[in-house]
């Protein structure tokens, strides 16, 4: 008795599906999981002060560069000196108890510098303070 050979042959396939499904979810647990460093790309060449205090780091504060060209931002987000006084507002969330640290470039006009605090003050900002390098006698 001669026996034929089952020949059903039953395609292999390779589901991936799953595979792509947990992809897309990793991506998009370290996309929101992620937090974007803050880089400053504005060059300022700080004056120097040979007094001062520092400011300490853990207290809460709004930045506001100031670059020779007179370009200004709060925060890094770039602002007119119009609206300066607003955006201000903004970054604080109406906490006028923030210190606005002012970082002017030495280039920088000084008639820029005192309308930066003109418009801290007048949106009712009292703690002010301006950035500078610890400068050291030469020998």
């Amino acid at each position: 008795m001669q026996f034929r050979a089952k020949t059903t042959k039953t395609p292999v396939t390779l589901d991936i599906t799953p595979m792509v499904d947990v992809v897309f979810l990793l991506l998009l647990f370290f996309m929101v999981t992620t937090t974007f460093a803050s880089i400053n790309d504005i060059k300022l060449n700080l004056p120097q002060a040979k007094t001062g205090d520092a400011l300490s780091s853990d207290s809460e504060r709004i930045v506001v560069t100031l670059d020779r060209s007179g370009n200004l931002t709060v925060q890094g987000h770039s602002v007119s000196l119009e609206n300066l006084g607003e955006n201000l507002l903004k970054a604080a969330g109406g906490d006028l108890q923030q210190v606005i640290f002012i970082e002017a470039d030495e280039a920088a006009s000084h008639g820029r510098v005192v309308a930066i605090l003109d418009a801290s003050r007048q949106q009712g900002f009292s703690r002010l303070a301006i950035a500078a390098q610890a400068g050291f006698e030469k020998k």
